[in-house]
């Protein structure tokens, strides 16, 4: 939740615009470290909450309004943390290809699942069906999701801020969940690493 530190610890203010799979790093503990700060942009505290145009971001992590209306906040950061636990949990990427012409969002997948409550079906089947881990309850995975849609709100006033992310993160029984899902990705960004 190194967000939360940019958002309202740091002076001035950060916002860092392109939180993705890629910009996380994992440490020897599966201790998760934002990097990627190249495109940040550092603002005054009332500038955190204005309208602020400039380029930047990754495809499929971007909110909404920075896509459409070039309007940039620590709630556009907020967006991409609750794409990127989407993918953590899922291991699907933001964006896939479902045949030679056309790409379906991770959201379009998943929401029918969700409003079906389907909650085990949104796991990643290579963490849950080929490794010896338990398959979490729906009621944690849903702790997860629900997370994840507020997160990714339409309206940015409608998201959580940081800090209730880090409390939120910090104290919910999702850990175990989200563990075992960063040592599957970690094990499989290291396997292609060395396979090629």
């Amino acid at each position: 939740m190194k967000q939360w530190f940019l958002h309202d610890k740091v002076k001035p203010h950060v916002v860092h615009r392109d939180i993705r799979a890629s910009n996380v790093l994992l440490d020897e503990d599966f201790g998760a470290h934002l990097m990627g700060v190249g495109l940040s942009k550092f603002v005054p505290w009332e500038g955190m909450q204005e309208r602020t145009v400039m380029a930047g971001g990754t495809h499929g992590y971007l909110a909404p309004e920075f896509v459409y209306q070039n309007e940039l906040t620590s709630k556009s950061d907020v967006y991409s943390f609750g794409v990127l636990l989407l993918e953590i949990v899922t291991g699907r990427r933001p964006a896939q290809a479902v045949d030679s012409v056309g790409w379906q969002s991770i959201f379009e997948w998943a929401t029918p699942l969700v409003q079906a409550n389907l909650y085990p079906e949104l796991l990643d089947p290579h963490v849950f069906l080929s490794s010896s881990s338990e398959v979490p309850e729906a009621g944690t995975i849903q702790k997860v999701v629900d997370l994840v849609y507020a997160c990714t709100q339409h309206v940015p006033s409608m998201r959580p801020k940081c800090l209730m992310l880090f409390t939120s993160y910090s104290s919910w029984a999702i850990n175990p969940l989200l563990f075992t899902c960063k040592f599957q990705l970690c094990r499989r960004a290291w396997t292609y690493n060395n396979s090629r």
